[in-house]
C-alpha cells in the first residue's frame, strides 16, 4: 500500500499500480482502477464524491479524476511532472 489518504471513514491508496478504496477499519476494499500503466498519488476530492491520481500512461505525468460511485475516469487534466518534498 502506497500513498494513502483519508476521508470521512474511507481510505484509498496505490497498490501493485492501481488505486483501491476501502473503510478505516480495512473492510470493503475495492479496486477501482485496472490500468496497464503505474498510478500515484491518489487523493479524494474535497466533498469525498471522487479520487484524482497521478498516471504516466500517455507518456507523461498526468492528472485524472474519477468518480467514486461510477470507477470510471470522468476526466484528464495534463500536468507537470509531481516532486515529493
Amino acid at each position: 500500500m502506497r500513498y494513502p489518504h483519508y476521508h470521512q471513514g474511507r481510505v484509498v491508496f496505490s497498490y501493485l499500480g492501481d488505486i483501491w478504496t476501502g473503510g478505516e477499519d480495512g473492510r470493503n476494499v475495492q479496486r477501482i482502477t485496472a490500468m496497464p500503466r503505474g498510478i500515484t498519488y491518489p487523493r479524494f476530492s474535497p466533498d469525498g464524491n471522487g479520487s484524482a491520481f497521478s498516471s504516466d500512461r500517455s507518456g507523461n505525468l498526468d492528472v485524472y479524476i474519477i468518480a467514486a460511485e461510477a470507477a470510471r475516469q470522468t476526466a484528464h487534466v495534463p500536468t507537470r511532472p509531481m516532486t515529493t518534498s
